[in-house]
């Protein structure tokens, strides 16, 4: 077995360099961060309400973010940890062309990174009884840096049930998945494997 360490502090810089400390001591190989919108740099959360306002400054938590991810992307990479940031999606106020969406740490975490997934919600599963037994998700990876991205039908999603799991569906077929993300080609009774 493995040993799960909990570390729970909203200071940004603290848990950044508490990152840094577990990645170069090469005592685990899993950092997870959740979530990256729930952390507040440390000036906000020492400000004093007749303080002085210049310390708090829009964009300070992504500039601490984008200083930072040098220092966390290093040492990961060096001792082969993998790192897991749960992010949140806000919305901006008044956006009237594009997207609303917006994330809180700044943009430049999304290059640093090798996979870049939206996992949403979709629905409840329900039991016989009417009571909450699993959830229905939609996972869209919009970045892959190991293979391309995969093309997602509107009705692929995973069912997450709360005692076992991952539903596994008989439905669908390797075979079926193959074709679905491009791995096999069909044209009618031909198949093609490779270019």
């Amino acid at each position: 077995g493995g040993t799960f360490i909990l570390l729970q502090d909203n200071a940004a810089e603290s848990v950044l360099e508490t990152i840094v400390k577990f990645a170069t001591s090469k005592t685990c190989c899993l950092i997870v961060l959740d979530s990256l919108g729930n952390l507040s740099p440390e000036s906000v959360l020492e400000f004093k309400p007749k303080g002085d306002y210049s310390a708090i400054r829009p964009g300070h938590f992504a500039s601490i973010i984008t200083q930072n991810l040098g220092r966390i992307i290093r040492p990961v990479v060096d001792n082969n940890i993998a790192l897991l940031i749960n992010n949140q999606i806000r919305q901006k106020i008044g956006v009237l062309y594009g997207s609303p969406e917006d994330f809180p740490g700044g943009m430049k975490y999304k290059h640093n990174v090798s996979i870049n997934a939206k996992v949403r919600k979709v629905e409840d599963i329900l039991d016989k009884n009417k009571e909450i037994c699993g959830v229905k998700i939609s996972v869209n990876v919009t970045k892959n840096g190991f293979s391309t991205v995969a093309k997602t039908d509107d009705d692929s999603h995973l069912i997450f049930y709360n005692e076992n799991g991952i539903e596994r569906s008989e439905k669908i077929s390797l075979y079926d998945n193959a074709v679905r993300y491009g791995l096999i080609q069909r044209s009618g009774a031909w198949i093609k494997l490779f270019d």
